[in-house]
Formats: C-alpha cells, structure tokens, sequence
C-alpha cells in the first residue's frame, strides 16, 4: 500500500485550489498585442521549425515559445495553446514557491507561500496572459531553487542542472540575465564569510562541476557579447528613480511586506544562506531596475513576487516559532498557517478585480480576425489599426510574410487620404484600443462620414461590452470598412 504523508496531501490540496482558480480569467479574449506576437511565433514554430535558426525566431524570448508550440499540437486554436502556456508556467511558478520554502525553513512556509502566490493579484493577472513576465519569474525560481538543492548536496550532476535552468532562464527573457548578478552577490558573499571553506570548495571542484561553470561562464559571455550596443547604450542613460521600489505595496501589500522585512532580518541574523540567496536576486532586479531606464510597470520585476513571498512566508513562522516558544502551545503552528492564509481574502478580492477591470479592453480581436479570413479576397490586401491581433485570428500573415495584413499607417498619418481615385478594393480596419493615423484615431462621425462619401461602405461592427458613465454597455469596439475598385 503507497502512504502519502500529509504534506503532499495539503500540498495537492493548495495545487488543485490554485489550479482551479488560475483557470477563471485564463481564457478572457482580452488580448495585448504583445501576446499575439508570442502566440503567433509559436505556432509558426510548431509549423516551421527552422525559424530556431533564423532571426525571425523572436529574439528575447526563445524558451517559451517552445511551449506554445507544444501546445499547439494538442489543439487547433493558437489562442488556447498561448493561454495554456501561461497556465503551465503559472502552476510550475506556484510549486516552485512550496518548493523554496520548504528548503527555506519546513513545508508549512512552503504551503504558506504556495498560498500567497496563488492570490498574489499581479501574479495571477500576468499568469493569465501570454506575456513573458511570468514564464520569466518561474524560470529566475526554477533557478534559485536548483541554486539552494546544489547548495545543500553539492553534486556534479546538481551543478550541471543549475547551469541548464540558468541558461534556460536568461533565453526566457532578457531581463532574466539579473539572475546571474544575484547569484554571482550570493557567492560574494558566503565566500567573505566563510573564505577557508569557499577555498576548499573550488580545490574540490570535479571536473564536471568545472566543465558546467566554464559553459555558463561561455554561454553569459556570448550573451553579453551579443547584446553589448544594447548594454553600453543602459550604461550611458543611468538614472537612479524609485519608480518600482514605489510599486513594492501594490505587488505584496503592506502585511506582508512587513513580514518580508522581518524575514530578511532574522535570515541575516541565523545566517540562513537559502534566505540569503533569494535576497540577493531580489536586490539584482530591484537595483537594476532602479538605476537603469525601463517602462515602470511592476510587472517588469515579476519575478521578485514569489521570491519575496517565500522570505515573507519564512519570516512568518519564525515569528509564529518564538509564539509557540513563548505561550509553550502545542500544535501552534497549525494556527498561525490557518491564521496566515486569511491574508489571501484581501488578495483574493484585489486579485479578482484587477482581472476583471483588464478584461473589458483589447476585446473584440477574435471576432474581427475571423471576419478577414472569412471574407477577404485573394490578393487583396487589409489594412489594419492591430496587426498582431489581427493576424493571430485571421491566421493572415503580414505582408512582409507574403500574407495580406498591412498596417493602416501605410496610407499616412495625417489628415484623410484621398481614397476616390483607388483602381484596387480596399479593406480597413479600426479599433478603439490600438492608436492609428490621425485620419482614423479616434474615428468621429465627421471622418466616417467622409470615408462613406469616398466610397466606403461599413462591412462589418464588433460590439464588446465596456464601462461607461452609464454603466458597462455594448460599445462598437472594431470598424470594417469595404472600398470595391
């Protein structure tokens, strides 16, 4: 008879709670055309597996389009197959946090943070989209975590594993290349305090071990090499700002910011070295994105939640330790993980409505797309006010692919063409999400009325509900016009 303990219970338990929540926003048709960039990649692959050794293959982000290319053979709609690659990397993320801090302290951090990061509102948001943030935080916990299980055993094989997530990790997203400082600043700093021990370990280094470092010290230095215009021009525009040390309370909230800090200081305190490592990949992205310019959205420092969410987690029962310690209880701790998960209500409901509100704009794209393929003619190009989103549903390449799509900025960006003496068919599209030319963005009554006078006929509305000052009402959100020759 197999005896499952308790701990992979509880743990299936937090996993299927996870899974079944992460599941509710993940097919939302809101789309950002950055997804349908990566959707659309990974199909291709799927199909034309060459792209890997073209430039065409999209730069940043190689690893994760191998998944949605996976999942594209277990499915017809490319939509799905990117939507479910973020659900993979969303659950993989959530065991990884178990995983973490249960090398941390002891499985009921572990559940705790498993917990925390299943609610975590950002976290659950941009593991509902196909955006690289969030296969980029799994894969910096995936490497943090082979960092603290090689740390713990020190084998050839554990180092060698290590080197492959790293590597895996930075083809993931550029920005993940900070996972490599943050482990380089925690080797500093075990070997400033334990010099004779770190010197007997690299004379005890094997040869595999030396053979792994030497390949992650060849695989950084090629990326680097190859990305030095784009790290020289960082270097030249350094500016300190505090934009996303500012976003630390939308990304944890206060309460648990609070015990993030405690954390750090009672894992500084124990010389807790796994605490110490996740801290000093933290201060790589918080530092980095400190001092170097960069859009700030939270979301670009992704993947300092679960990691921060797990020292939290982990300063929390150190807490709950010295309680039980003190009121001599037994079994407290049981309390302290059923008191500590109530901090998901608030999560919950911050999780929910940040889901919600993102899920009434960049509608409408499905429904559009599939239009165009339904109904454009052969040889017959499309312009269009979104591209990506365009092509993603149509399954029309751009015409750069030899397909139909075009961009609508093809016929200026002033004032209206003069579209009466066109000899082709023309076919426009114009949305109210994806800015375009003057002469279509916004589209008025006035400049439909000219476009109608030119010739143009209204083909096709896509309605999407959206919130108004009178409520959530039915909204023309895409506009199909038809010029015949």
């Amino acid at each position: 008879m197999i005896r499952v303990s308790k701990w992979t219970v509880l743990f299936l338990l937090v996993l299927g709670i996870a899974a079944f929540f992460r599941a509710q926003y993940l097919f939302a048709e809101s789309i950002w055309v950055d997804e349908t960039v990566y959707a659309w990649q990974g199909y291709r692959l799927l199909h034309t597996p060459s792209l890997m050794a073209t430039s065409d293959y999209y730069g940043n982000t190689p690893f994760p389009l191998l998944f949605i290319a996976f999942f594209n053979m277990f499915t017809s709609d490319r939509f799905i197959a990117a939507r479910l690659t973020a659900y993979f990397f969303s659950l993989v993320g959530i065991i990884l946090a178990y995983l973490m801090g249960r090398e941390l302290k002891d499985e009921m951090v572990g559940l705790l943070a498993a917990l925390l990061v299943t609610f975590n509102p950002l976290h659950w948001f941009i593991g509902s989209r196909t955006l690289m943030d969030l296969p980029e935080a799994t894969m910096v916990s995936l490497s943090v975590y082979l960092l603290l299980r090689y740390e713990k055993h020190r084998t050839a094989r554990g180092f060698l594993v290590l080197t492959g997530a790293i590597i895996a990790t930075v083809l993931t997203k550029l920005p993940a290349l900070l996972v490599v400082p943050g482990i380089i600043l925690y080797y500093v700093m075990v070997a400033c305090s334990r010099p004779t021990e770190t010197i007997t370990y690299i004379k005890g280094l094997t040869s595999k071990q030396k053979f792994g470092g030497a390949l992650l010290g060849i695989g950084f230095s090629g990326l680097v090499v190859t990305k030095i215009n784009f790290l020289w021009g960082l270097l030249q525009t350094m500016t300190p700002r505090w934009d996303f040390i500012q976003h630390l309370p939308f990304m944890f909230t206060s309460s648990i910011l609070l015990f993030l800090a405690i954390g750090i200081v009672l894992g500084l305190y124990y010389r807790n070295w796994n605490a110490l490592a996740l801290v000093c990949v933290m201060i790589s992205f918080l530092l980095a994105f400190s001092i170097f310019p960069a859009e700030p959205d939270p979301r670009h420092i992704a993947p300092i939640i679960p990691l921060g969410i797990v020292i939290a987690a982990f300063g929390y029962f150190e807490l709950a330790a010295m309680v039980k310690l003190l009121l001599q209880v037994p079994h407290l701790e049981w309390g302290f993980l059923l008191l500590g998960s109530l901090i998901t209500i608030p999560l919950f409901s911050l999780g929910v409505a940040l889901n919600v509100d993102k899920s009434y704009a960049f509608t409408g794209y499905n429904e559009a797309g599939q239009w165009f393929a339904d109904n454009l003619p052969p040889d017959t190009l499309a312009y269009v006010s979104s591209q990506g989103p365009i092509r993603l549903f149509s399954g029309l390449g751009y015409i750069t692919e030899r397909g139909p799509i075009r961009q609508i900025q093809a016929f200026g960006d002033g004032s209206i063409p003069d579209f009466s003496k066109a000899t082709l068919p023309i076919y426009l599209h114009i949305d109210i999400w994806e800015r375009g030319p003057e002469w279509s963005y916004p589209l008025t009554d006035q400049k439909l009325q000219y476009l109608t006078q030119q010739g143009f006929r209204v083909a096709k509305v896509v309605q999407r509900k959206f919130p108004t000052t009178n409520g959530i009402q039915d909204v023309p959100a895409h506009l199909i016009l038809v010029k015949e020759k």
